[in-house]
């Protein structure tokens, strides 16, 4: 399995990170290691995660208010959103 991440998902991340670097660095570098180990468990178990719509999938990340949305096609892991729980509902969800 390999990851690859749409480009407005990339920038999701930047704007995270971005956000806990400013308040507290050592918070960003934690965002970014949450991050990592829930695509690592993505890319070991992809279909231990719900799906939220179909062919797309939720991946909660740990210790941080986000959730990971991804789809799959054959042995690639698309990351669609980073999102924030207090975004809308519908974020994200003309990403492919």
């Amino acid at each position: 399995m390999r990851v690859t991440y749409h480009w407005e998902a990339e920038q999701d991340v930047v704007e995270a990170v971005t956000f806990y670097w400013k308040r507290l660095k050592r918070s960003a570098v934690k965002f970014r290691e949450s991050l990592r180990s829930a695509v690592d468990q993505i890319l070991r178990t992809p279909d231990r995660f719900n799906a939220v719509r179909a062919g797309i999938q939720r991946c909660p990340l740990p210790r941080f208010p986000y959730d990971i949305h991804f789809s799959r096609l054959g042995t690639t892991i698309k990351i669609l959103t980073v999102k924030h729980h207090s975004q809308h509902p519908e974020y994200g969800s003309n990403r492919s």
